[in-house]
């Protein structure tokens, strides 16, 4: 080949590859051109979403509507909540969420901020307890309601905007609710916001009923000292039971007060009810209980008509006037304070009220599986409050643009009516 056919050729690929280039950089460019023009689409239609969906009161998210009108501002944030109470059969229960507020000490999150509803808008009443703060403001904290079964859905709302302090209280009969589930050193907790916290002493927790359960082999006990509420003239006691050794023991016991126990020779295979003072002749007694099988116990008592049921059944009523002894002292579950009349065996569910079990409620809790929490991840939204835009007197270019940002084309219009 000589020169001259070499530059031809040469001339002829370079004209090629030019050609290649321009073809490929207008079909990129076409496509960089398209994909910015679906982003600012996307944006614009996100924007222009978000401005319809919380500034028009008909349009609202559910989960903002009632927020907003709260006068919460335009940063906010919700912790959606699911309660899956499948085969629950009870028509109130106790949740209790852990929720971390502002775990950096950077929000500045307002405790009177803090709101909770159902999905139906309905506020609903709350407390928090082992509340720890950054300052004024709050780092995290339990909080704990109770509501109806038939509600599945709960927003948790909070800012760093102060609202009107609501002064919110828990009306509900239940003053002790551990499932055991959970231990912490040696720590069990009350879901309930009296915090009746027990402390285990050379037991365990294994595998229960449902999850966890409380394992004692006659050398362990639980002792709860805190006794809010636990003081009162009407008592029911709630939980499941399982039983590994027959023997004079004591399976709960408010000291001086009430308890559940296994019967006394010969009649160890059978649960007992009594009050402190209440002759044994009139404490009710249970039928026959197998070894190593779950059984569900409740026992009830307004210190006149004392009631024993045995999986969701009445099995013994007894009527005497024997008032509950109302005394500062302890809860032990496993035996007595002094850790005499050990039990060999194991407790799950343990819910103790200060009222009186109907039939229709015992029955329920027997059939029940425990509602489970889950807690989502915590979602920051801003939003413009349909009362600010109302008072608001101007409505203008430059407040729309810093809204939408730059290289955005649109126009507003306002009506006056």
């Amino acid at each position: 080949m000589n020169w001259l056919d070499f530059s031809v050729s040469g001339i002829i690929f370079i004209g090629f590859i030019v050609i290649v280039l321009i073809i490929s950089t207008n079909y990129f460019s076409n496509k960089i051109s398209e994909i910015k023009a679906n982003e600012i689409s996307r944006s614009s239609e996100a924007y222009l979403s978000h401005l319809t969906n919380y500034g028009v009161e008909s349009d609202w998210d559910i989960k903002n509507q009632k927020p907003v009108n709260l006068g919460f501002g335009r940063e906010i944030y919700f912790l959606p909540i699911y309660i899956n109470s499948t085969n629950n059969k009870r028509n109130y229960d106790v949740f209790r969420v852990d929720v971390e507020f502002d775990n950096y000490c950077e929000r500045k999150i307002n405790t009177s901020s803090i709101r909770l509803f159902n999905r139906t808008l309905k506020e609903i009443n709350y407390t928090m307890v082992n509340q720890n703060f950054c300052g004024e403001y709050i780092k995290n904290a339990s909080v704990i309601f109770y509501d109806n079964l038939e509600n599945d859905k709960y927003y948790l709302y909070y800012s760093s905007e102060p609202l009107i302090y609501a002064n919110y209280t828990l009306d509900y009969n239940l003053s002790l609710y551990i499932d055991f589930d959970f231990i912490h050193g040696n720590w069990l907790f009350d879901k309930t916001e009296n915090e009746n916290n027990g402390f285990l002493t050379n037991g365990n927790i294994e595998a229960g009923k449902f999850q966890n359960s409380l394992r004692l082999n006659k050398n362990g006990i639980l002792n709860i000292s805190e006794n809010k509420k636990l003081n009162s003239s009407i008592i029911s006691i709630d939980f499941w039971l399982k039983i590994n050794e027959y023997d004079d023991s004591i399976i709960i016991e408010k000291a001086g007060s009430y308890g559940i126990r296994l019967g006394r020779s010969p009649e160890y295979n059978k649960i007992v009810g009594y009050i402190h003072g209440l002759p044994e002749s009139h404490q009710p007694l249970s039928p026959s209980i197998e070894l190593n099988e779950w059984n569900h116990i409740v026992f009830t008592s307004d210190g006149n008509q004392h009631k024993l049921y045995l999986n969701g059944l009445l099995v013994n009523t007894t009527t005497y006037s024997s008032p509950i002894p109302i005394v500062s002292s302890p809860l032990s579950v496993g035996g007595d304070y002094n850790q005499n009349n050990l039990f060999d065996g194991n407790v799950d569910e343990l819910r103790i009220y200060s009222i009186v079990l109907s039939d229709e409620a015992v029955f329920n809790s027997n059939i029940s599986i425990p509602s489970q929490t889950i807690k989502y991840p915590e979602i920051k939204d801003t939003m413009i409050s349909i009362n600010k835009i109302k008072n608001s007197k101007k409505i203008d270019f430059d407040y729309f643009k810093k809204i939408l940002g730059n290289k955005y084309n649109f126009r507003i219009e306002v009506y006056k009516n």
